[in-house]
């Protein structure tokens, strides 16, 4: 197959992205980030496999009365939900830092661009 005219130059994906993870320098920053990689997976993964299985599993004899695990559980509840909104304001909070060096750059152009009447 032969590219068409408009394509005058073609790269290989390699020489565009860099993996600095995998490479073979700076091995004790690698550690420690696959340390800290380990900690977020088991951080959102135990949580989840406990609660998956006390909602799924119903014969497990829970070591507390049904209405304080109820009530644990409504609080619990309450928290994600908590936590979901903290991260959404977070992220939001992020992406309109990111903006607003380009809106100070609009602003500023605004500002200083000479207005045409004719």
């Amino acid at each position: 197959m032969t590219k068409p005219d408009y394509i005058t130059y073609q790269v290989s994906e390699a020489s565009l992205t860099n993996d600095w993870f995998f490479t073979k320098k700076k091995t004790g920053k690698k550690i420690w980030q696959g340390i800290l990689i380990a900690i977020g997976w088991l951080m959102c993964l135990v949580p989840m496999t406990i609660t998956g299985v006390l909602y799924t599993v119903k014969s497990v004899p829970l070591p507390v009365d049904l209405m304080a695990f109820r009530r644990i559980l409504l609080q619990t509840n309450y928290y994600f939900l908590l936590y979901v909104a903290v991260f959404a304001v977070f992220f939001l909070g992020l992406f309109l830092l990111n903006k607003l060096p380009r809106f100070k750059i609009e602003v500023q152009h605004l500002i200083t661009r000479p207005i045409r009447l004719a």
